[in-house]
């Protein structure tokens, strides 16, 4: 005797497990595509980053090559030797590369120390070619001219030229322009510094 009844007949019951497998089958079709998307679109990204990153190589070889064929050019033309001393062929030393510096913290240092009282500068520029440039404002001729004989009487400049001096009637004060190189070290300097 049977404890239950099923109303299902059992073609029906079976056309409803049948019908439920191929969804299963058709979600992990659709599952591996996804994955398989994904993969996809990670492995383009990792392709194109690897070109940008060769091309990023490639132009930093290129400008490595570029630079390495300007210090060839220099070292030949003895720019990179000690040409100043008639030595060529090889690069400069350190100390060498120091010497040639100027030490421009000493230089203001002797500026401020050289400005008299009254005397105030409100330009410093420096040139390679005209050398050392002071542009100010005084109180008097005289602080002017007493700017000028500090200035000579410095053993950091030379050849100190005044560019001009006018009087400022509106504010009651002198402007003024002062040229003058810096001295080259030379071995006098050098036993100086040490």
């Amino acid at each position: 005797m049977k404890e239950h009844i099923n109303l299902f007949q059992p073609e029906l019951l079976e056309g409803t497990i049948q019908a439920k497998a191929p969804r299963k089958k058709l979600m992990l079709v659709v599952s591996a595509a996804v994955v398989l998307l994904f993969l996809t679109i990670f492995y383009i990204q990792d392709e194109k980053k690897q070109i940008l990153l060769k091309r990023e190589v490639d132009a930093i070889i290129q400008q490595r090559q570029q630079l390495q064929q300007q210090m060839d050019t220099l070292t030949s033309a003895g720019l990179l030797a000690g040409g100043k001393s008639g030595e060529t062929g090889r690069p400069l030393t350190a100390e060498e590369i120091l010497k040639e510096r100027i030490a421009w913290s000493k230089v203001l240092v002797e500026v401020s120390r050289v400005v008299p009282e009254g005397v105030w500068i409100t330009a410093f520029e420096n040139n390679a070619t005209k050398g050392v440039r002071l542009d100010g404002f005084a109180l008097s001729y005289q602080k002017v001219t007493d700017l000028i004989s500090s200035l000579e009487a410095s053993p950091l400049f030379q050849d100190v030229l005044l560019d001009f001096s006018r009087q400022n009637t509106n504010e009651r004060r002198i402007d003024f322009s002062v040229h003058s190189r810096l001295k080259q070290r030379g071995p006098e300097n050098q036993s100086e510094k040490k």
